[in-house]
């Protein structure tokens, strides 16, 4: 029989108050997400309301891109790419097809270190169509595109897996 404040576990005598702490600790922390992997609050498409998506910087908890770097694409100046969960478990499975759901920002730099705009991309479908990507740009105050298979976008990304042209792996 263990001693008072203490707990029997397998055979081992642990003291009862620091031990539980340690394994309450160790619980929650295998418990939740880690930050990299947490989807955050939906992704809305559309103006407004995805303006002030972005503005709160709610896709800041994704893995990205370690730092600002020169466009290799039309993205002119300084751009850095965030994936969320889903899109990021597909690039890194190989995936040839994007599950819907699979969503990319890109903060749009310009010539400068504050973020000017955003271009982002959401797989609305899982069918292997332009027109299954919803594409939004945003560069100061001009909306470049916010709407289904738009055609300026897809004309890039058409060479990208699925559409995706950010290149893997993160760097």
């Amino acid at each position: 029989m263990p001693r008072a404040g203490t707990h029997a576990l397998g055979g081992d005598t642990i003291v009862g108050m620091n031990a539980r702490a340690a394994l309450l600790s160790l619980l929650a922390a295998c418990a939740l997400p880690r930050v990299a992997d947490a989807q955050g609050p939906v992704v809305p498409y559309g103006g407004v309301a995805l303006e002030q998506w972005l503005a709160a910087g709610h896709y800041r908890q994704w893995r990205s891109e370690g730092a600002p770097h020169p466009s290799e694409g039309p993205h002119f100046g300084r751009v850095r790419a965030y994936l969320n969960p889903v899109l990021y478990a597909s690039l890194e499975a190989g995936a040839k097809r994007h599950p819907a759901g699979a969503v990319a920002v890109k903060e749009l730099y310009g010539d400068g270190d504050a973020v000017k705009g955003w271009a982002v991309y959401i797989k609305i479908d899982s069918a292997d169509v332009a027109e299954s990507w919803y594409w939004y740009e945003k560069f100061e105050s001009r909306v470049v595109a916010d709407a289904r298979g738009v055609l300026l976008c897809r004309s890039c990304h058409f060479t990208g897996r699925d559409y995706v042209l950010t290149p893997w792996p993160l760097k």
